[in-house]
């Protein structure tokens, strides 16, 4: 009888979060309020919040499939980013579950995520050429479709966990150094 009351909880604030949404109509940032200089952290509030793409289920070329992804992610003004992490990792779930409950929107605004698994998804993770020693693997992915050198690898485990990938996430969006 708990869980389904929490459920019924949980339902009721979802929608009253979604129409309250509705209702409340973002205001767009002023022409003057936006930078000039487009690698300050407001280059990324214009690309709206950060989107996700959904893995085929039957997908067996990873970097085929992200060489892809990477071109409709610069049509869309966005940057491709590739996140491999596991069930059992707690600093990947913390991370995952913050931008999924959007409280990263403004700060990696302008950021695409693939996710994959490390453990059931190793073959699309060794094809993309996204080994890592450790994880979360967060990567910028290249046109090519593979993890390029520009990655952050590893993190913290607790209530840190978040804080700790935040500004090594946001250095990834920034601009591509030579």
């Amino acid at each position: 009888m708990l869980c389904r009351s929490r459920a019924i909880r949980r339902r009721a604030a979802a929608l009253f979060i979604a129409l309250s949404a509705c209702a409340t109509p973002k205001p767009e940032p002023s022409p003057t309020a936006r930078s000039a200089n487009p690698s300050e952290s407001t280059m990324g509030k214009e690309r709206g919040a950060p989107d996700f793409v959904s893995v085929p289920s039957d997908l067996t070329d990873g970097a085929t499939f992200l060489a892809g992804e990477f071109a409709r992610a610069e049509r869309d003004d966005r940057i491709l980013l590739l996140t491999v992490g596991a069930a059992w990792c707690e600093p990947c779930n913390r991370f995952h579950e913050a931008l999924h409950r959007g409280e990263l929107d403004r700060e990696l605004a302008g950021a695409r995520f693939v996710e994959l698994d490390a453990d059931t998804q190793a073959s699309l993770v060794a094809a993309a050429e996204c080994r890592s020693k450790m994880i979360p693997l967060i990567a910028r992915v290249t046109s090519d479709g593979r993890c390029g050198p520009r990655r952050s690898e590893g993190a913290i485990k607790g209530d840190g966990a978040v804080g700790y990938l935040l500004p090594r996430v946001r250095d990834l969006l920034g601009e591509a150094k030579p």
